[in-house]
């Protein structure tokens, strides 16, 4: 896994005659690293879905060599976070790219495309992930380099608060909201079981044993959702003041500001790699 380092030297390299290259580079690179984090989440609305279903069988004294859940919806709410996660993803390669004077290469028309027909988005949202995308194609095409940062980054910014706010609140709103329903249900399956008078002692502990198992694997899931979500908002944060800065700021705070939302995007990524530990 990657470590997130921020830079913290002053170079002579500016951008806008505001900001440095480099600083930009860095804060790319760490947004783009705490970004992909997404692909070790491992869980979703749909195994939520699934895992619910076999409670609810359980509950029901139902055991079938095939569940019969329908999870057809959390699947597509699953695939919209994932279309959102690699626009987001190609963004910010793209902006480590053009900040490293390379040419960004990241082209996700065909997403955008797809997104507009996801039910589970509104159009605020399938504009801002077509608008990203045009972003990305007129980069490539146009050969984009460090001259073009300050358009790249101006016109990407409010598409780019859009996005990362609806990551945000599809998983630290809605699937915690989910994890809590399940709990909730857990508990009082587990409650009713323990309560049984025709078990024994021994057998309520093993039983205690196995809920707060599966409570404690719960409080982790939720600790690394919200952990990731935190980081969402530095990387937001960041991208905000780096988008302000182009007109705003002197060098000096501008650099400083970067440093501090690589330096946060780092602390809160580092924290997330010790959770999953």
């Amino acid at each position: 896994m990657k470590t997130f380092i921020p830079l913290f030297a002053i170079l002579g390299l500016c951008f806008s005659n505001c900001v440095s290259l480099q600083h930009i580079n860095a804060y790319s690179e760490n947004s783009l690293s705490g970004i992909q984090h997404f692909k070790e989440l491992g869980y979703g609305f749909e195994q939520d879905c699934l895992e619910k279903c076999q409670l609810k069988s359980a509950q029901k004294g139902e055991i079938d060599n095939q569940l019969n859940c329908n999870c057809s919806k959390f699947a597509q709410a699953d695939s919209v976070n994932q279309a959102i996660y690699n626009i987001l993803s190609a963004y910010f390669s793209g902006l480590a790219k053009l900040s490293d004077n390379h040419l960004a290469n990241s082209n996700v028309t065909d997403l955008a495309e797809r997104v507009k027909k996801m039910n589970w988005l509104d159009e605020r949202h399938t504009n801002a992930c077509a608008d990203i995308a045009n972003i990305l194609l007129q980069a490539t095409t146009n050969g984009f380099r460090r001259n073009k940062l300050e358009t790249y980054i101006g016109r990407a910014d409010t598409s780019i608060q859009i996005l990362l706010k609806k990551l945000q609140s599809n998983l630290q709103t809605q699937l915690i909201k989910e994890l809590n329903t399940k709990t909730l249900r857990m508990t009082t399956f587990y409650q009713d079981a323990v309560r049984d008078k025709n078990i024994s002692d021994y057998q309520k502990v093993k039983i205690a044993e196995e809920y707060y198992k599966r409570l404690n694997q719960t409080e982790d899931k939720k600790n690394d959702i919200l952990t990731y979500c935190t980081g969402l908002e530095y990387i937001a944060d960041g991208h905000k003041k780096l988008f302000v800065s182009r007109a705003k700021l002197d060098a000096r705070e501008a650099k400083d500001w970067l440093v501090q939302s690589a330096s946060n995007i780092s602390i809160i990524y580092s924290d997330f790699n010790k959770l999953r530990q």
